[in-house]
């Protein structure tokens, strides 16, 4: 009789390690832990246990997997206005993009790329999204191919505000022109990418022809080429921009020779759903503080938010939608309130419901299927408050978000906003200045450069 002798626990502990280099890798992200903090933890997991936890040469395989993005970046210098930045950039947005597919084990013809532009926390980034058409099922939204530890910072230059030619220059410094995209981005971003002037202009929407005075209409789309030829009159003719539907350049990476005068806009730079949110959902608080400050005090206090001194008094994304959320407290504060007997309050409280249908049924990732007729509802509501102007972002809830999400490229997914969302590229900001702590240099040190170049690829190999 054979008797085959089983290896004992402690032999097996010590055989196998049960923490990948990828796994730690992954918990780093999770608790934004320092690459100090991340070799603590590996050594305290392995000295806890006979045998390895965490295995072998992880810190090698790491360095290799940060070698493997270094190669797709440097510094540059750039001159906006007379001033000259330092520019850590991705030298070829095309092929850094097959790169990070091969990495991922995804098929290019699958994709969508998404690139943000903002400015936060003393830089302006442009960062990428690779998406997948497939809607991935982890657990941890940030952890998704749409979330911020999947995205890259493709250019990033220090104390540069956004300006038409600091866009311009971070586009070619990474040759965007040869990437399909979609611009994740909030609505001054959208102005300059598509060459209008900002929103207190006469035509202030970056989608559409509608003068400020009738942003409760709809107008006539704007394209490439109605934008780029109002421009070229503008520039031939000189005059008032707003004779010009305020056309201050033509559109940022359009090719008159190449490129499709006739496509719109919209097609390019979808409704910034988190901007939209944001904006609509503190206009109507205020309106309803207008009306009344202490309903507006007791309806903060019954859904249990505050409002942000950072951002001038305004709601962050999950305060306005516990807001969105408490209409039905609204109503008993108002009801149980003596001193409330405002119509407009309940014609208010009517306007916010209708909105939170908006924001469940099209801000999501997977729209609902009663989006086209809540924006209706919606738009019905809010006209019928008294004093309260429609807003370019009222306007692009009103007249372009169905037509962005009627595109023919999202019908199969039935996509709503949130597949598109600039919440990441938003969040980056904060992620990427827990980075630079660790490498920050004054901008006039001989190592800035470096340093910089060396923080982007650190960020930029662990989203990999």
């Amino acid at each position: 009789m054979r008797v085959t002798v089983a290896p004992s626990p402690s032999a097996s502990r010590k055989n196998s390690a049960s923490v990948s280099a990828e796994t730690l890798l992954k918990a780093q992200l999770r608790t934004g832990m320092s690459n100090k903090g991340r070799k603590t933890l590996a050594a305290a997991l392995n000295s806890s246990s006979e045998g390895r936890i965490v295995e072998r040469g992880y810190q090698k395989k790491l360095l290799e997997m940060s070698k493997k993005t270094r190669d797709f970046f440097v510094a540059s210098q750039i001159d906006v206005k007379g001033k000259k930045y330092t520019v850590a950039h991705c030298t070829d947005l095309e092929e850094f993009i097959e790169f990070a597919y091969e990495e991922r084990d995804k098929t290019i013809m699958n994709g969508v790329i998404k690139i943000g532009i903002d400015a936060g926390q003393n830089f302006l980034k442009v960062c990428m999204s690779i998406m997948s058409d497939r809607l991935e099922e982890d657990d941890d939204e940030e952890l998704k191919d749409g979330g911020v530890l999947k995205l890259f910072v493709v250019a990033i230059a220090e104390d540069l505000a956004e300006s038409y030619q600091a866009i311009s220059e971070l586009l070619r410094l990474i040759q965007a022109e040869k990437v399909g995209f979609f611009l994740a981005c909030d609505m001054k971003v959208a102005n300059i990418y598509a060459g209008i002037q900002n929103h207190a202009s006469s035509f202030p929407c970056p989608w559409c022809l509608a003068p400020k005075s009738k942003l409760n209409e709809e107008a006539e789309d704007r394209t490439y080429g109605n934008i780029s030829a109002e421009n070229k009159k503008y520039k031939e003719n000189g005059g008032l921009l707003k004779d010009f539907y305020n056309c201050v350049e033509k559109p940022l990476l359009f090719d008159e020779d190449n490129d499709d005068s006739g496509t719109k806009i919209l097609e390019k730079i979808p409704p910034p759903q988190l901007h939209l949110l944001l904006g609509i959902t503190n206009l109507l608080f205020k309106a309803v503080q207008r009306k009344s400050s202490r309903v507006a005090k007791k309806w903060m206090s019954e859904v249990d938010v505050v409002q942000n001194a950072y951002h001038g008094g305004d709601f962050t994304g999950n305060a306005c939608r516990k807001l969105l959320r408490g209409a039905d407290k609204l109503e008993r504060v108002v009801t149980e309130d003596e001193k409330s007997h405002d119509p407009d309050l309940h014609q208010l409280i009517k306007c916010i419901r209708a909105f939170n249908q908006v924001v469940t049924s099209s801000f999501c990732v997977l729209r609902g299927d009663n989006y086209v007729q809540a924006i209706e509802d919606f738009k019905e509501a809010f006209l019928e408050l008294d004093g309260i102007s429609v807003t370019p972002k009222v306007h692009a809830v009103f007249f372009h978000v169905v037509p962005f999400l009627q595109n023919k490229e999202f019908e199969e997914h039935k996509l709503g906003l949130g597949y598109y969302s600039e919440q990441a590229m938003e969040t980056a900001h904060s992620l990427f200045k827990v980075h630079w702590r660790r490498y920050k240099r004054p901008k006039e040190s001989s190592a800035y450069a470096k340093n910089l170049l060396q923080c982007v690829n650190d960020f930029n190999y662990k989203h990999v």
